[in-house]
């Protein structure tokens, strides 16, 4: 079972409407966030020696200041400035200078995550929403520009072809797609972009919960429509069977065949399996007394109704 810090520099969220994909969007990004701290503070406080983080999947380069940039050899990926502005969407080249600064300099430049909202058909429960605090954990939001609001006929933000095109380790971008066929039209204007990238991540997200996609027919037959639509290929398949607060170990497990079942007829790998982080433990080890060869991936609940309680995604994994 591998650990999904190791998450590649473009990931793609796909799925039914209602499967849990933006919930699992914001959890990766906390995923990628973190690990990308790992990779930050992996240097000696104690006599400000500069270090090598291993944290998040590549190398990050540590001044003694606590700053971090990109090693002279990704000059072709340079890091992003991430001071606040008034939008917090603006990608800006860092010209800051190499990692041998002074100890009492200190930049703002570090690798920088990016989340795209392209769902232009539901106005609810999307990334776009928790603009304000990806902001505050430097996380960058591309999405529709009526992303926020409930007006018709949103359209997508410039640049974000250009982002996709650009995504890199320093640099990791989080795709969430619309649901169904109708929410992955959106990806196909993407998609010289995407194959130019080959290590790319195209997850289909299920939730055997869903009356739609209650059965592996039934995923399947979506997942078609949504490869046709986009012009994409799912790469691997992540069970994400929930039933909100009320999930338990039982649900998770249960759910096992099922996610099994779809892999073998979509002849694609299982990415991980998601539990509350209070099952996570009893799923593992059913998980592992079955000698099933799943990744327990553990969530929180961060999108949810205004009456429901959620985990802020500034809080830690």
């Amino acid at each position: 079972m591998g650990s999904m810090k190791t998450l590649p520099p473009l990931v793609i969220i796909v799925g039914h409407y209602g499967v849990g994909k933006t919930n699992l969007a914001l959890n990766l990004a906390r995923i990628q966030r973190d690990g990308m701290r790992q990779a930050r503070d992996g240097y000696d406080r104690g006599t400000g020696d500069r270090g090598t983080g291993t944290g998040y999947r590549g190398t990050v380069q540590h001044r003694g200041d606590g700053s971090f940039c990109v090693p002279k050899e990704h000059k072709k990926n340079r890091p992003l400035c991430v001071e606040p502005s008034p939008c917090n969407q603006s990608p800006s080249p860092c010209h800051q200078s190499p990692c041998h600064q002074s100890p009492g300099h200190t930049p703002s430049c570090h690798p920088r995550q990016t989340i795209v909202d392209l769902d232009v058909v539901n106005p609810y429960y999307r990334t776009s929403g928790f603009r304000d605090e990806l902001a505050a954990s430097g996380i960058r939001m591309l999405g529709p520009v009526h992303g926020t609001t409930t007006l018709d006929t949103p359209s997508l933000m410039p640049g974000i072809g250009t982002v996709i095109a650009e995504a890199s380790i320093e640099h990791p971008v989080i795709v969430d797609v619309g649901g169904d066929a109708d929410g992955a039209r959106a990806l196909a204007r993407f998609v010289p972009q995407i194959e130019a990238k080959p290590d790319t991540m195209l997850i289909y997200v299920v939730n055997q919960a869903r009356p739609e996609t209650a059965t592996p027919d039934q995923a399947l037959a979506i997942l078609r429509e949504i490869e046709k639509t986009s012009g994409i290929n799912a790469t691997h398949i992540a069970g994400n069977t929930h039933l909100k607060e009320q999930t338990t170990t039982d649900t998770v497990v249960a759910s096992l065949p099922y996610v099994q079942s779809l892999s073998q007829a979509a002849n694609l790998p299982v990415a991980f399996v998601t539990a509350p982080r209070s099952c996570v433990a009893d799923v593992e080890a059913i998980v592992a007394a079955s000698l099933l060869p799943l990744y327990i991936l553990p969530v929180d609940i961060i999108v949810g109704n205004p009456w429901e309680d959620t985990v802020p995604f500034a809080s830690q994994n």
